[in-house]
Order: C-alpha cells, then sequence, then structure tokens
C-alpha cells in the first residue's frame, strides 16, 4: 500500500526523513499555486504526481493535512487519509488563524515577511536543534507561504471524509488537537513531533495501517 505524503505548510519531503514505517511512502512535491487559486484546484493539481488506479493512503502533516482532506473528498481509492498535527474541519482551525484570516491582512503583508526568524519557529514548532529544520526555512518559497497562509486562515471544509485518522501531539501550540477523526495522542508531542518523535509517530502510523 503506498503512502502519499503531503508536508507541511514550505516544508518538503525532508520533514519525513525519520519515519520508519511498513509502507512506501511516496512524497508529494509542492508546485506553484497559481494567482487566487483555490485549495481544491491546487490539491488536485498535486494528484498528477499519484498513481490514481491503484488503492493509497494520503498523509498530510500540518496544511498538507488541509491538502489531504482535500484530495480524498474527490478521489474514491483513498483506503485512508492520516492528518498529522493537523486539522480534518474548518472549526479545528485556531480561532485567532480565522479571524486574522477575515481581516485580509495577509494579502497585503509582504511575502518575505511571512516567514518568522528560525528561532521563533524552533519555539512554536517544539523542535530544538535541527539542521533539517534550518535548512528547510532557508529553502521556503515565501510566496508559497503567503498563499498558503491566506488558504489555512480562510478554509471552510465542513466535511469529515471517510476513513480519517488524526495523530496529535498533546502539547502541539500551532495547531492545537481536533477529534473529528480517530484520534492518536503522542504523549508531550509539539507540531513537528514528526521530527524529534519520529518513533512514535511511526509506531502510530503502522498501527493504523494495519487495521
Amino acid at each position: 500500500m503506498t503512502i502519499y505524503a503531503i508536508p507541511g505548510l514550505g516544508a518538503d519531503k525532508r520533514v519525513f526523513e525519520y519515519l520508519e514505517l511498513d509502507h512506501p511512502l511516496v512524497p508529494i512535491e509542492w508546485v506553484d499555486p497559481k494567482l487566487d487559486e483555490p485549495i481544491d484546484a491546487f490539491a488536485m493539481r498535486l494528484t498528477e504526481q499519484m498513481d490514481l488506479d491503484q488503492p493509497f493512503v494520503l498523509m498530510g502533516l500540518s496544511f498538507g493535512g488541509l491538502i489531504a482532506v482535500e484530495m480524498a473528498k474527490k478521489i474514491k481509492r483513498v483506503e485512508k487519509t492520516i492528518l498529522l498535527s493537523s486539522a480534518a474541519v474548518k472549526d479545528e482551525i485556531p480561532m485567532v488563524y480565522r479571524l486574522f484570516g477575515r481581516t485580509g491582512i495577509q494579502k497585503i503583508i509582504p511575502a518575505k515577511a511571512m516567514i518568522p526568524p528560525k528561532s521563533l519557529l524552533h519555539f512554536v514548532f517544539g523542535v530544538g536543534e535541527s539542521k533539517v529544520l534550518d535548512d528547510i526555512i532557508d529553502d521556503t518559497d515565501p510566496h508559497f507561504v503567503k498563499w498558503a497562509v491566506d488558504v489555512l486562515t480562510n478554509w471552510s471544509n465542513e466535511e469529515v471524509v471517510d476513513n480519517l485518522y488524526q495523530i496529535c501531539g498533546s502539547k502541539d501550540l500551532v495547531m492545537p488537537p481536533g477529534g473529528a477523526g480517530d484520534v492518536r495522542w503522542v504523549e508531550g508531542g509539539e507540531h513537528l513531533m514528526v521530527l524529534d518523535l519520529a518513533k512514535e509517530v511511526s509506531a502510530n502510523i503502522n498501527s493504523i495501517l494495519s487495521e
């Protein structure tokens, strides 16, 4: 069973490199969003990297989880959808983010200003010294981040897709745990627990896939 893995906002396949899974993982690469492109249209463009003729599992980290949900709403061959440190419906997006989106400020902030300092990101994501995270931040496209922040803060999804699982960290400050899906907890896990608690996250993923 192939696992198509969608990284978080501004991240890439490197966030999954510490996972040890029982099935092959194929990371999805971000593409440039079109001007004012809605999330569902963007998500379906990403499916061009996937073999839709065979059953598969979708796995999305943080913002990638929203993309996974949008894919699962339209693709019938999805066996399971696994969200890591993410939201399943709009009400699981923190209210402060949604209020920010309604102001429209994100549309006028310069793209380069959308990426906070590394030290702040390390703190918020709950990750100590990490060359992987530092390298990802250095390679982040600010224009993609600006588009994604607007999409995330204005996400309107209310549909709970079938066979939905959420792996949540108990100390996640960025995306506090929701509960629309079958929730699995990682004690002490923060937003990027996929890096520093990869063993625990892997065990939860493998357990879900074996059911």
